[in-house]
């Protein structure tokens, strides 16, 4: 039998007796399945055993028929056909270590080549932390660690005490949203070792809501620094929308003088804290390569603009390159105790039913929302009238669709594009 075999056994099995799922899902995750439908697939029937729902074909593909995926083979039909691809149910764990095998040997060749690309560019910290990715994932597969609750419990009041301290761990922006909703588990604030996702169609103000971000948490938090990767728009463009920020927009006339002053301002305050890099094409190992010499630095605040702009070795299997990309994200976030701001695209889904955003609506958002901490949805403003979305004038909602630490809440705030500026309407 071929790896696809092998996993479409395993899936197979789980349909025919729910109960395998119990020795599989010790053995392999989605990640591990080398076909997209099948990550998909075995991801939806976890999440309807963690639910205590039945897993059966037709609920499975009730649970994946938003994706739209029937042009790559995922339909009522596909899923029925997989329980004809297994020979017996009480094989499912022979099979499964195959799949897992199979995971474990494509993660030492993704690496491989992670590390070659590094010995040619002569990236030594790329090298070591490679390294030890690699024996991770020979020796165990997984270069986790392992702690009791008692030490969990006990580094959590470490985190306490530093912030109480002010030694760090969380960043203020000024903003009730940010500061008080997010990670409210934790005593609220954009934290360290985590990834936040702006997501907005073409046009709604991801960029400009990400720079507001950085800019209000350099101003909150002397010291802090930042690296924005603008992987679309000039260097330059960014520093026109900071200076249209800090202008007074009660003062008009002489634009260029007032530009003048408000650059000397944000040069006496923190635009030296803020480094951009304006490359485009540049591929995950040239972005990380870059962060790790900026961590070294002291930056602590990274924003990737955007996740659709980099350049992935290839265009086959996309999807797990995204979520490959944003696995590494997090990572990097945790061993450098640093944020990620990361800007991608929503599709038109919420457009074409006449309703707010949701999760599913990010491209790619079965890998990139399993990743992220924070998912922050930006899109204009509107009340239903007589079942018709219409639009409040001069306002944006910022919607919290997911929120690890904290509840998942949309607010309202003023916006003025003119002046790259948004103000809180409640909070």
């Amino acid at each position: 039998m071929q790896l696809i075999d092998h996993e479409r056994a395993v899936l197979g099995a789980i349909l025919l007796d729910n109960a395998t799922i119990e020795d599989v899902a010790d053995r392999v995750a989605p990640d591990d399945f080398s076909i997209t439908t099948h990550r998909l697939i075995f991801g939806a029937m976890m999440d309807r055993y963690e639910r205590g729902q039945s897993i059966d074909q037709l609920g499975l593909y009730r649970d994946l028929k938003p994706l739209k995926l029937k042009s790559e083979g995922l339909d009522i039909v596909s899923i029925s056909g997989l329980m004809e691809a297994c020979p017996a149910h009480t094989t499912a764990s022979h099979y499964a270590e195959h799949v897992r095998e199979a995971a474990r040997f494509r993660r030492l060749k993704h690496e491989a080549r992670v590390l070659h690309n590094a010995c040619v560019s002569g990236d030594a910290s790329e090298v070591e932390s490679t390294l030890k990715t690699l024996s991770g994932v020979w020796e165990t597969g997984d270069d986790g660690k392992t702690v009791t609750l008692t030490q969990a419990a006990m580094e959590y009041v470490k985190f306490l005490e530093r912030r109480e301290r002010g030694e760090g761990g969380s960043w203020d922006t000024g903003i009730a949203l940010f500061d008080e909703v997010c990670n409210q588990g934790l005593g609220g604030g954009l934290m360290q070792g985590q990834m936040l996702i702006c997501a907005g169609r073409a046009g709604a103000g991801k960029t400009t809501t990400a720079l507001y971000l950085v800019r209000e948490m350099m101003k909150h938090n002397p010291g802090l620094k930042a690296c924005f990767f603008s992987l679309e728009l000039a260097a330059s463009n960014l520093g026109g929308k900071v200076i249209r920020s800090e202008m007074d927009p009660g003062v008009t006339g002489n634009f260029i003088g007032r530009a003048r002053e408000s650059a000397g301002m944000i040069a006496e305050t923190y635009g030296d804290r803020i480094n951009i890099v304006d490359h485009t094409g540049m591929s995950p190992l040239s972005i990380f390569s870059r962060a790790r010499q900026q961590a070294k630095a002291g930056v602590k605040v990274f924003v990737i603009d955007h996740l659709h702009r980099v350049a992935y070795p290839g265009m086959q299997d996309l999807r797990h390159q995204i979520g490959d990309f944003c696995k590494r994200i997090t990572d990097f976030a945790k061993d450098h105790e640093a944020l990620f701001i990361v800007c991608a695209q929503l599709n038109r889904e919420s457009e074409r039913l006449n309703r707010d955003p949701v999760m599913s609506d990010l491209a790619e958002s079965g890998q990139v929302e399993q990743h992220a901490d924070i998912i922050l949805a930006v899109y204009p403003a509107s009340d239903m009238v007589k079942g018709k979305r219409e639009p409040k004038d001069g306002l944006i909602t910022f919607s919290l669709l997911k929120n690890r630490h904290g509840p998942a809440v949309s607010r309202d705030f003023l916006v003025s594009y003119k002046h790259q500026r948004f103000s809180e309407t409640e909070g």
